[in-house]
């Protein structure tokens, strides 16, 4: 047994429900998801490990950790420069008199050309600030080391092993055999690594997301749930099949020429509800617009 809605008509902009026999259930409905499949490919050059790009400032940035020390390297395109991070006055080493520069720069009494503003940044916000100017101090009288630089990124692949294990470091209970992982590049330097929680076979609404900028981590996001289920049984393949194709049936009656069709089980850990998802793929009037359109039926 399983309830549905089908959408009454879908444009490439937003999505439509449509009242069903027993109550409205908007848990299923068609996403238009235009574009971001289309990301993937937009933003897909060779990547640079670590890079930053800088177009505007003629270089791009990376990082490199040498024992307790942390250099900024400047690639100029003919050339890479590297500087020690927080000698604002490039002396080859960290001392008041770069916190007194990077105190007056967040003050706005002193301004920096870029690259000294990118030595200045010890937290790596891409803003100049006082609490800069304290960890410049801090490293100058030897009470603070620099922040580790974790590289995530080599070679335009994400470390899946480096960032397993700042979660496992940071979310209590995190056991990666328990969870499925994803790896976006939303920009040629943005990655999001996506951790969802597998039960039986389900992607639950439990899950750990990890935002990697420049090479470097930029945030981890902890959505974790815990449910006292173990054991959910999914529907026969009968049942999958018959959701694909009256997921096809719906989109080539919107002239939509379907690519693919996959098929996702959710679990939602709060509400107890079981969905299935048919995400297919489709190309739009003649393959002029390419989109990825989600079916989701709530399974009882």
């Amino acid at each position: 047994m399983f309830r549905h809605c089908v959408g009454q008509e879908l444009r490439p902009v937003s999505p439509s429900f449509e009242r069903c026999g027993f109550k409205m259930i908007n848990k299923a409905r068609f996403m238009p998801i235009l574009g971001m499949v289309l990301a993937g490919f937009l933003f897909a050059p060779s990547v640079t490990a670590f890079a930053a790009e800088a177009p505007l400032n003629g270089f791009t940035v990376s990082y490199e950790q040498n024992g307790k020390d942390v250099f900024v390297c400047f690639d100029y395109g003919d050339e890479v420069v590297k500087r020690l991070l927080g000698d604002i006055d490039n002396d080859g080493k960290v001392t008041a008199a770069d916190a007194r520069t990077a105190l007056r720069s967040s003050a706005k009494l002193e301004a920096l050309i870029a690259d000294d503003r990118v030595v200045a940044d010890m937290d790596r916000d891409s803003k100049m600030t006082a609490a800069d100017a304290r960890t410049i101090l801090r490293v100058s009288a030897k009470l603070q080391n620099f922040d580790p630089v974790v590289l995530l990124v080599a070679d335009g692949q994400v470390d899946i092993d480096a960032v397993i294990k700042i979660v496992t470091e940071s979310v209590k209970g995190f056991d990666v055999s328990e969870y499925s992982v994803k790896v976006n590049q939303h920009h040629i330097t943005i990655y999001s690594v996506h951790f969802t929680k597998m039960i039986s076979g389900y992607k639950a609404n439990s899950s750990v997301t990890v935002y990697i900028k420049d090479g470097v981590l930029d945030k981890i996001y902890d959505n974790t749930k815990t449910t006292s289920v173990t054991s959910l049984t999914k529907p026969s393949v009968e049942f999958e099949e018959s959701v694909m194709k009256e997921a096809a049936e719906i989109l080539r009656g919107w002239d939509l020429e379907i690519i693919s069709q996959e098929v996702d089980y959710f679990y939602d850990i709060t509400k107890n509800e079981k969905k299935i998802t048919v995400f297919s793929l489709c190309s739009y009037d003649g393959g002029i617009t390419v989109g990825s359109y989600a079916y989701q039926v709530v399974i009882d």
